[in-house]
């Protein structure tokens, strides 16, 4: 008897802390969601996309290809962001997001995030993040450009004789 008063207050105290957790779940995700709201992720997602085709686009026109390979190499970029764009468009991707923000923070945690968010500062934040994204991206494709003899050596060096790498 005494056994199954035990496991009957374990089950019970097990139902109710996982019906809590699960309101919980429930509301870090709403919180979620308003943060990446706040933080305009949907915009943001769509911005970047387009700044790294533009990215690539100039990327491609440094190198020494001909028309041919051009015109190829470009058909084969503007297919592939279309595709990435669909595939991980906010509508497909929104709900996986909003469950790692739920399950990284608190509740308190995105409460205050969302306040920053919400602030003077906050705001300008959000305002000045494309142009923050832009300029670093261009200062990593700066300082990989500066890089890219030193890895050709690499490659060089691992490379059989005779390959494209290894002469």
């Amino acid at each position: 008897m005494r056994k199954l008063l035990i496991s009957m207050t374990v089950a019970v105290l097990t139902v109710s802390i996982m019906a809590s957790d699960s309101k919980d779940l429930k509301q870090r995700k709403q919180l979620a969601e308003q943060l990446l709201i706040k933080m305009e992720v949907p915009q943001s997602m769509t911005k970047t996309f387009n700044m790294i085709f533009r990215a690539q686009v100039a990327q491609m026109n440094r190198m020494k290809l001909n028309d041919a390979q051009k015109t190829t190499a470009l058909k084969v970029q503007k297919e592939t962001m279309e595709l990435l764009q669909k595939e991980l468009s906010w509508n497909n991707i929104k709900s996986s997001i909003i469950s790692v923000y739920a399950e990284t923070f608190s509740a308190a945690d995105l409460k205050a995030i969302i306040a920053f968010y919400s602030s003077p500062a906050g705001k300008k934040f959000v305002q000045k993040q494309p142009e923050l994204q832009q300029r670093m991206m261009a200062m990593q494709m700066n300082l990989m450009q500066k890089l890219q003899p030193k890895i050709m050596a690499i490659v060089r060096k691992y490379s059989p004789k005779g390959s494209p790498a290894g002469n």
